[in-house]
């Protein structure tokens, strides 16, 4: 055996002399401090990245499957905070354009502001709808949103009819 290992087998070697000591304990308490502070580090790395706020993680877009809506918004929330969703309707002109918000998602939400605002609001049994003037070039809506509820929740957004886009959110209490 080399001399350093000789050295490390006498530091763990428990003491009564000048005080009483421990050491397995004391090794066992130091492995414990190793884990945590990896634990604290893997929380501040995934905290960093948007697990519990705006960030890499958070974000999300999805788009229907035509192209013609697309949804940028943050998948983790605080219940009661503020957050922010775009929607991009890619016009083809027409009449109008009719966003539908699924019933769940109106019930975990509520649109405190809607830039720019919709022409008609219209509410029904399958959650509510905005009417938006269609243009030919793409219309960029902004909504001001606050969670009520927290939790795990899912919902749908759709464009005149088409098959809805599914959203899935975690509303931290």
């Amino acid at each position: 055996m080399s001399s350093i290992e000789d050295d490390d087998r006498q530091l763990r070697v428990s003491r009564s002399h000048p005080i009483r000591e421990d050491m397995s304990f004391q090794c066992t308490t130091w492995r414990m401090e190793r884990y945590g502070w990896v634990a604290l580090m893997l929380l501040t790395v995934l905290a960093l990245a948007g697990l519990f706020a705006e960030g890499p993680l958070s974000s999300a877009t999805a788009v229907s499957e035509n192209g013609r809506l697309e949804i940028r918004y943050d998948r983790f929330a605080r219940n009661g905070a503020p957050m922010r969703m775009a929607l991009i309707i890619h016009g083809e002109g027409g009449e109008e354009a009719v966003l539908r918000f699924s019933e769940p998602l109106t019930d975990t939400f509520s649109i405190e502001t809607i830039r720019p605002a919709p022409a008609q609001e219209r509410g029904g049994p399958q959650g509510d709808a905005y009417v938006f003037p269609a243009e030919d070039r793409p219309l960029t809506l902004r909504f001001a949103l606050r969670p009520e509820k927290s939790w795990l929740h899912r919902g749908e957004i759709s464009l005149d009819g088409e098959p809805p886009i599914p959203l899935t959110f975690f509303i931290y209490p």
